[in-house]
């Protein structure tokens, strides 16, 4: 079989089951209660309860967001500029986080870290 179809994915299943409405809804205003959601949210395919539903306008959005070339570079920048890298030992972990506990208190900004020249990203 040479062609094989793309996989469906949440946002696009979202989509068919009639949630774009909502996930512009929350787009446009995030803060509004769900009363203010669009009235048949409850009545549409694959939606079976107000938590689906939201999971549903959040795939839809971030598939959006993630596809968005402009927004992924700013936000690379900002990351870049004021991120910074913290670790911690894990709950139940602190006997073996005794080896390396110097390694907990370093905290380098994302954009000193060096990164391998075969992954493609240069710190600026």
């Amino acid at each position: 079989m040479p062609y094989r179809p793309k996989r469906r994915t949440k946002a696009q299943i979202a989509r068919e089951g009639g949630l774009e409405p909502l996930a512009e809804a929350l787009l446009a205003r995030p803060d509004q209660s769900r009363s203010r959601w669009p009235s048949d949210i409850s009545t549409r395919a694959g939606v079976v309860d107000s938590a689906a539903a939201l999971e549903g306008a959040r795939a839809i959005l971030v598939e959006r967001f993630s596809e968005d070339a402009t927004l992924i570079g700013t936000l690379r920048e900002e990351v870049w500029s004021r991120g910074r890298l913290c670790s911690r030992v894990r709950a139940g972990k602190a006997e073996l986080g005794a080896k390396v506990h110097r390694l907990f208190r370093v905290q380098p900004a994302a954009g000193q870290i060096a990164v391998a020249p075969h992954l493609g990203a240069v710190p600026r």
